[in-house]
């Protein structure tokens, strides 16, 4: 939480402090920068971090990366300063079983009960965001658009809104092979769907003609929900609801597989009795009435957007003299 504050402290000082300076920049009129516009289309890919993805988790990061688009208009103001409003549609996903089965070979047990509590789930992420652009270098250009920088690295911040629904498989159908739909979820009782974001990026743009770039940015975003996994730091409940508690379920809701190798690998590793049953579901091992272990740690989550963009520079109005 002391990292969420200090990063909400720096983005604001960050954002106030690159507004007063664009507007006192000033220039003699044979060097004044006229302010230009410009709009630009992106797709890429999406990452999420929480209870089921984890930084230490390399393997993760292939099984879980999903994707992402976007447009956005930016208005530059000055040489070093850009406003732009951002439109993001990114799909985030990660699964218990994909995120650990690579890692349970061996004597450490560190991932053992995120192997056993066998979550998983999708969120499509519908973001609206305002970012202060700050270029690293001088982006003078004059009245002409082809006379601009033509290389530019900039670094953003600024704040974000974005809805959320989590979703998940039913139990896997293993008599007739076959996944169960995709259905909305709500274990964690989370009646906020829009929440707020922080997004802190890096990007680099090149020139590629009179009136267009390319560029490349990597954005991550800081929340201040808990609820993108549908996961808590909270003890399992005593709830009905099937999505609360799948440590049961011998398959793998997401893609099928058979857990039971790698459920006795843990078993042994543990102390309980390992399965030799032909059914598709485990005796329980975690959850009510048991107070430990939680379902999902302390820290609210995050997600990360990567996007080559193509961007189109409009034409700039140049008033005749009288």
């Amino acid at each position: 939480m002391n990292h969420l504050k200090k990063s909400i402290i720096f983005s604001v000082v960050f954002f106030t402090f690159s507004t007063n300076y664009a507007q006192r920049i000033k220039r003699p009129p044979y060097e004044r920068y006229f302010k230009t516009s410009d709009i630009g289309l992106g797709v890429g890919s999406s990452q999420y971090f929480g209870d089921i993805h984890t930084f230490n988790n390399r393997f993760a990061y292939t099984s879980s990366t999903r994707w992402n688009t976007n447009i956005s208009f930016t208005r530059h103001l000055n040489p070093y300063y850009s406003l732009r409003v951002l439109a993001t549609y990114a799909r985030i996903m990660a699964d218990d079983f994909l995120s650990t089965q690579n890692k349970l070979n061996g004597l450490s047990n560190k991932f053992d009960h995120q192997f056993l509590r066998n979550s998983h789930f999708r969120n499509d992420l519908k973001e609206i965001s305002f970012v202060s652009l700050i270029n690293l270098k001088n982006g003078f250009y004059s009245v002409k658009n082809e006379n601009r920088t033509a290389v530019m690295p900039y670094f953003m911040t600024g704040f974000g809104l974005y809805h959320h629904a989590p979703q998940a498989r039913g139990v896997y159908d293993a008599v007739n092979n076959k996944l169960a739909p995709w259905e909305p979820i709500n274990t964690t009782n989370d009646s906020k769907t829009l929440n707020l974001s922080i997004p802190i990026g890096f990007g680099i743009r090149k020139k590629i003609s009179a009136k267009m770039d390319v560029s490349a940015e990597i954005c991550y975003r800081l929340t201040f929900t808990d609820h993108l996994d549908d996961i808590i730091s909270e003890s399992y409940p005593n709830s009905a609801d099937p999505y609360s508690n799948r440590s049961q379920e011998r398959f793998s809701a997401l893609n099928g597989k058979d857990r039971n190798a790698f459920f006795n690998l843990v078993a042994l590793r543990q102390g309980f009795p390992v399965f030799t049953g032909t059914g598709d579901k485990y005796f329980p091992i975690i959850g009510y009435p048991n107070e430990s272990p939680k379902r999902g740690e302390n820290g609210n989550d995050a997600f990360l957007t990567t996007s080559p963009q193509i961007r189109y520079y409009f034409d700039k109005k140049i008033s005749c003299p009288k």
